[in-house]
């Protein structure tokens, strides 16, 4: 009887009750601004000022006309009054409606549906439909390997192990489908970024109410959820992976910490354990960047156990390091088998290599002697400490959260969960400088800076509760404070999630679906289409064509070779160019490279016998001792005709050639240098003149270029130069 007078049930119902309005505020706060692409509520306003000024305009010359000797300020009164009266009919709101579709209308297909945005939700929702249409993403499947045969013409490329995004949306398609068969794939695939941020944000949600109180999970939800980048990216339209790439590591995260809590003799141990494990390998088949979680796991486990032996008595310290050693062992063996059972890879190899290769990320030299693609697209150039502070809502945000961080890991750290703390300390000192690299990272910072200020509120709110008890008054002024602070950050949250979702236009409109529609019609099917990378993905999925190269294939020599063609002074060496890409795509370096088993060599023969006709190409090949059967088919992928093919530009081509010639305009020599640096000087010089047939001061000039580069923010500049056309574009005939 007296647990039943202590309100338990009713003060536990009660609880239940506030989280659940927490989590529907949150969630229908970040829903909400991510509808806004799909009927674009900021047109309204400029529709009514359309109207107003169209009344304007035409009342001027009426009152000019009917009251001449009127002052400019009695007339603009008059005009306000006629505007107001006019806005009370029901005319005036037609019009409003009618110049607001208008507006909308290029932005929208025929059935008022606006168009995807960005590029790579074409490419991700063409490989939705081959799951709904082959029952797997490509278009054609040799054994247990997929291809896409639209990607890299005429040979296709697989298409690796980054699949669930696709047999997930298929899959919820179909359900949908089921009941709502009219609805379009392009359609539902346009809402369904909605569903899962909704699933993200409420895996956040009750993912920290694990570690703190429900309104400090509201607030870390708001943190996140309302993250500009982040809106932009998850936003109806922006079908892709990063709503589900942020939800997979709080899934692994909150198993392996569910798993801490118990010893190595418990079932739920090794149940949580092997959940963990499960959902890492679901992770490498979620997302390429599933192995930044591994790396922080690792780096985490590794430092508690060495920290443990600085914190406490040798003997208990053993009896930690056994436990953590156990459960990381357990977890790194148990996600190898779920990636080799999930996604086909050696999770190990895996790693090593995404590793090596990201270890190059915003630099413009790649691990080959190629030029890195990634280094000229904005959003995975460095981020400054400013573009930081900025996408984190400013710089007095930015202070506040980074205090409550450092308080939170300085507290806590040594507390009951501080596992998570080091993990969540980890994940935020890796996105830190994974975001200097690529500013795109910052959206996977907002989650252990969110986590860390909502742990914060929690924790402020709980001690001055406790004040309370003993110091009310003094503890009033306490709420005070921090409860304004709160509403200030909140409210701050909301206007930037407000203002950001209203930015947000699709790349596609009427203009380029139509011209797609002419691409499709007017060449045959299977033409492959020679364009820069960017735009690919819309001759892909809206025109049906493959093409040379596209945002999922611009890694490797493709991006260097369009560049060349595009910034070529002599016709036939260009020509040669796309007929070596249309008859072999970027195979023809490698068949070259098999007889020289010298890279930098491979490219020099290659850039030879570019700039020369079939008969003296051969007579080059044949002096290096390639055999008659090599040189045949090298020669005829420079010179043979291939099947149809069309190259395509747009008047955008001519902002973009500042980037487009520093990929064409790669100095191999530069290069050479930064990857055989540690050679002695005699004999890398040597080495220049062997291949470039660079003299001695020649070769001396450069190296002492890359030298002084290294000294300089912008070093990676001194590889190539950029060219820069300022004349309007020419119409072709």
């Amino acid at each position: 009887m007296g647990d039943m007078n202590s309100g338990g049930p009713i003060a536990t119902s009660r609880s239940f009750s506030v989280s659940l309005i927490l989590l529907v505020v949150s969630l229908g706060a970040n829903v909400f601004f991510r509808l806004a692409p799909a009927y674009f509520p900021q047109y309204k306003k400029d529709a009514r000022s359309i109207v107003e000024q169209r009344i304007a305009a035409a009342s001027i010359q009426t009152l000019t006309q009917k009251y001449p000797g009127y002052g400019a300020r009695v007339r603009h009164a008059l005009i306000r009054d006629i505007i107001k009266k006019e806005s009370r009919s029901k005319e005036f709101h037609a019009r409003i409606l009618e110049e607001y579709a208008a507006l909308c209308e290029p932005y929208q297909d025929k059935d008022h549906q606006t168009y995807l945005l960005e590029l790579d939700p074409y490419q991700w929702m063409r490989n939705t439909e081959n799951v709904l249409r082959y029952g797997f993403p490509g278009t054609k499947r040799e054994g247990a390997l997929m291809y896409d045969t639209y990607m890299l013409a005429p040979r296709g490329i697989e298409i690796g192990h980054i699949h669930f995004l696709f047999y997930c949306s298929a899959a919820l398609y179909r359900v949908f489908s089921f009941f709502f068969p009219a609805t379009g794939l392009a359609h539902f695939l346009f809402y369904l970024p909605l569903f899962y941020t909704v699933v993200f944000l409420t895996s956040l949600y009750f993912f920290s109410k694990q570690y703190f109180s429900s309104f400090g999970a509201f607030c870390t939800t708001l943190y996140v959820g309302c993250n500009s980048l982040f809106i932009n990216r998850s936003c109806a339209g922006w079908y892709d992976y990063d709503a589900l790439s942020m939800t997979m590591p709080l899934i692994v995260l909150g198993c392996v910490g569910a798993s801490i809590r118990y010893g190595r003799s418990s079932g739920r141990y090794w149940a949580w354990l092997a959940c963990a494990a499960f959902f890492q390998g679901m992770y490498t088949f979620t997302w390429i960047g599933w192995w930044f979680l591994l790396f922080i796991i690792i780096a985490a486990f590794l430092f508690i156990i060495l920290n443990n032996y600085v914190l406490y008595e040798r003997r208990r310290a053993h009896a930690l390091a056994l436990h953590y050693v156990g459960t990381l062992t357990g977890f790194l063996i148990g996600s190898a088998l779920f990636c080799l059972l999930i996604s086909k890879v050696n999770m190990l190899a895996e790693f090593m290599t995404l590793l090596r290769e990201n270890l190059t990320l915003g630099k413009s030299a790649s691990v080959s002697l190629w030029p890195d693609m990634r280094y000229t697209i904005s959003e995975l150039q460095g981020s400054s400490f400013l573009g930081a502070v900025k996408n984190l809502y400013g710089g007095v945000i930015m202070s506040i959260v980074l205090i409550a961080n450092i308080w939170i890991y300085t507290k806590e750290r040594r507390g009951k969960h501080a596992c998570m703390v080091y993990v969540m300390f980890f994940w935020a000192v890796f996105m830190i400088y994974a975001s200097m690299k690529g500013a795109r990272f910052i959206i996977y910072l907002v989650i252990p800076f969110g986590f860390f200020f909502g742990w914060a509120v929690s924790e402020a709110l709980r001690i001055l509760r406790e004040r309370a008890r003993l110091h009310f008054r003094a503890a009033s002024a306490g709420f005070a404070v921090t409860g304004i602070i709160i509403i200030f950050m909140l409210t701050r949250f909301l206007q930037t999630g407000f203002i950001s979702s209203r930015n947000d236009y699709p790349l596609m409109n009427d203009e380029w679906y139509e011209a797609m529609q002419q691409v499709k019609m007017q060449t045959p099917p299977g033409s492959v289409i020679n364009s820069w990378w960017d735009y690919g993905n819309f001759f892909k999925a809206v025109a049906d064509r493959p093409v040379i190269f596209d945002g999922q294939s611009q890694l490797g020599s493709l991006g260097y070779w369009m560049g060349r063609v595009l910034l070529a002074r002599d016709e036939n060496e260009a020509l040669r160019i796309l007929r070596m890409l249309n008859n072999a795509s970027d195979t023809t370096f490698g068949a070259l490279q098999a007889h020289i088993h010298d890279q930098f060599k491979t490219e020099r023969m290659l850039e030879e016998i570019l700039t020369c006709d079939r008969l003296h190409g051969d007579e080059v090949l044949r002096t290096h001792g390639i055999p008659q059967v090599a040189r045949q088919r090298i020669l005829d992928d420079l010179h043979r005709v291939p099947g149809p093919a069309y190259f395509v530009v747009d008047k955008s081509m001519a902002g973009k050639m500042a980037n487009i010639s520093f990929i064409g305009n790669w100095i191999f020599p530069k290069v050479f240098i930064t990857k055989n640096s540690a050679l002695p000087e005699k004999e890398l010089f040597a080495r220049l003149e062997d291949i470039y047939k660079l003299s001695p001061a020649q070769a001396k000039a450069y190296y002492e270029e890359v030298l002084v580069s290294g000294l300089h923010a912008d070093g990676d500049e001194i590889l190539s130069k950029r060219f820069s056309f300022y004349t309007t574009p020419i119409t072709g005939t």
